[in-house]
């Protein structure tokens, strides 16, 4: 079973091209992570057809819809109550899931608020016209769906050109679809035009270059010259927006959040464990067993130098430390230490008597 599943992961695993990524990170704080509708950008108001959905705020600072939301309720969870469940799960770019959060926040669906931040950027995506389209086609309801502008709207495949009329990209057999019948009149702009046009056409407010990032609270487009320009931006209390980004410099930011994201989540959990011994026996542990044990796994067996390859090596060491743990905690594993501690007791009074 475990060889199945483990090749069953594998085949469903992969790994993504640098737009393909690009894609993912631009539709992962613009949309609700179960049904994959767009949030509703701050500012803007929702307008018939539309598919744009109130994000709301978990305190694991994660998002998720007002309407998933509730069926991430659950009434009955360890130590908390009840609560909704974050269902937000990372993904790199070889297509793993190196994190799922899984957090409980002990409120009820309509007691959370509305998460500003993701507000903020879909708004700046959306007026940097980097994000097109605000509905799903219907093959694609409740399924994953990106609506970045270098991927067909219709088959979320590359797309070659951007519909001047609806604002939405096509690839060319999809154009041709759509420009048959009642939109005969339409016209479109190649994917090249469109990012001269559009996308490229922002600068920078300080030195006039071609602007690649704009900050949500100044409510400014700067260039990537970080000295110059952008630098007091850098600051936490602003929201810095890269919406034409570099691939390069993408992946640099997501690998440094992503180590630090773990880093301080194994640290949080595990000072709260130790305060907290009798958690490890708790029935609610899914996230600590995703995300805690195999990270304090790896970085152990880093240090050791000997770090499972496979599924079936790590499954084998988690069996053999849950051995460890239950023979430590097991009432016979104290009695024979208390055993060993009375012989060596009786040696020594043997040897004095001696």
């Amino acid at each position: 079973m475990a060889k199945a599943a483990a090749a069953t992961a594998s085949k469903e695993r992969k790994e993504f091209s640098d737009v393909e990524f690009t894609r993912y990170l631009m539709n992962e704080d613009t949309c609700c992570p179960i049904c994959y509708r767009p949030y509703l950008p701050a500012g803007y108001e929702k307008k018939p057809g539309d598919d744009y959905v109130m994000p709301k705020l978990l305190d694991c600072n994660h998002a998720v819809c007002e309407y998933c939301a509730k069926n991430c309720y659950e009434d009955q969870v360890a130590f908390v109550g009840h609560g909704v469940r974050c269902p937000f799960h990372k993904r790199d770019q070889s297509g793993r899931e190196p994190y799922v959060c899984g957090f409980v926040t002990p409120r009820k669906p309509e007691e959370l608020t509305d998460a500003d931040e993701n507000r903020i950027i879909a708004k700046v995506l959306r007026d940097t016209e980097v994000l097109l389209g605000t509905s799903q086609p219907k093959k694609y309801k409740n399924r994953e769906f990106f609506y970045y502008y270098k991927f067909c709207h219709e088959c979320q495949q590359l797309s070659t050109c951007v519909c001047k009329k609806c604002m939405l990209p096509f690839c060319d057999k999809c154009w041709k679809e759509h420009k048959g019948g009642e939109n005969s009149d339409h016209e479109c702009w190649t994917l090249a035009e469109y990012d001269k046009e559009k996308v490229q056409s922002h600068k920078c407010d300080v030195c006039h270059n071609r602007a690649y990032k704009y900050c949500g609270i100044c409510n400014k487009f700067y260039c990537r010259n970080r000295k110059g320009c952008y630098d007091p931006c850098m600051d936490p209390d602003h929201l810095l927006i890269d919406f034409d980004p570099s691939i390069v410099e993408l992946k640099r930011f997501e690998a440094t959040a992503m180590d630090n994201a773990r880093k301080m989540f194994i640290h949080d959990m595990h000072d709260y464990l130790e305060t907290n011994p009798f958690l490890w026996q708790a029935a609610d542990m899914e996230c600590l067993h995703r995300t805690v044990w195999h990270e304090a796994h790896e970085i152990a067996q880093k240090k050791k130098g000997s770090l499972p390859t496979t599924e079936e090596q790590m499954e084998d060491a988690e069996k053999e430390d849950d051995e460890k743990r239950d023979e430590t905690r097991s009432p016979a594993g104290s009695e024979s230490r208390g055993n060993q501690g009375i012989d060596d007791e009786e040696e020594e009074d043997e040897r004095e008597g001696d």
